[in-house]
């Protein structure tokens, strides 16, 4: 009997091209998942460390930092007192960062910037005017305000819905501990962390 050695090496060739295609695509989806959740976790712990630098400075101060319109914190103080009259008590740098952006936001290597950002309620930004924090700023008698930690800079969509899900449990992106504003015509999308209650509520 004569065997077609040709024809079986190639079906056999085919077979293993095949199964290494497959291992291909399986090994790229979870390394490309991997670097996502690398990725949402350096977003979140980024998110913190600027939040613990705030509560550092309202330990030693005993006062939020001094706010920009009454919206952004001036965030540079976590940096450096740069103040016309010196903050009592202030013991840092509680943040490292070189550059600034108008004294209320801090440039970083990676995201575009950090900002602090006080007197935002908990409510549904997405009936605040301009759909951010700004329009939700707590300015009013008896409501409860937070100090929201900011981070500006170019994230998919997808790694912003990833940090939501793990803190917030995929609420809407306007809800919840953790919000964020995808633009889809400009590159500095935003991500906010309700961090911890304002130090002074307002008119209270």
């Amino acid at each position: 009997m004569r065997f077609n050695k040709g024809a079986m090496f190639g079906l056999d060739a085919r077979i293993a091209l095949a199964i290494f295609g497959a291992l291909s695509v399986i090994s790229g989806a979870a390394l490309y998942s991997a670097i996502q959740s690398a990725r949402a976790t350096q977003l979140i712990t980024s998110l913190n460390e600027l939040g613990k630098a705030y509560e550092a400075y309202l330990l030693d101060t005993g006062s939020e930092l001094e706010i920009y319109s009454n919206v952004y914190g001036k965030s540079i103080h976590l940096v450096q007192d740069n103040s016309t009259t010196p903050i009592p008590g202030w013991n840092g740098p509680y943040f490292q960062a070189d550059e600034f952006f108008s004294g209320y936001f801090i440039k970083h290597p990676y995201y575009q910037s950090f900002a602090l950002i006080d007197f935002a309620e908990d409510s549904d930004w997405a009936s605040a005017s301009g759909n951010r924090a700004s329009g939700a700023q707590c300015t009013t008698a008896n409501t409860v305000c937070y100090a929201w930690v900011r981070i500006q800079g170019e994230f998919p969509l997808s790694l912003m819905q990833e940090i939501d899900k793990r803190i917030d449990g995929n609420d809407s992106a306007w809800t919840g501990n953790l919000r964020y504003r995808f633009k889809s015509s400009v590159t500095n999308q935003e991500v906010y962390l309700k961090y911890m209650p304002a130090f002074n509520q307002p008119n209270k």
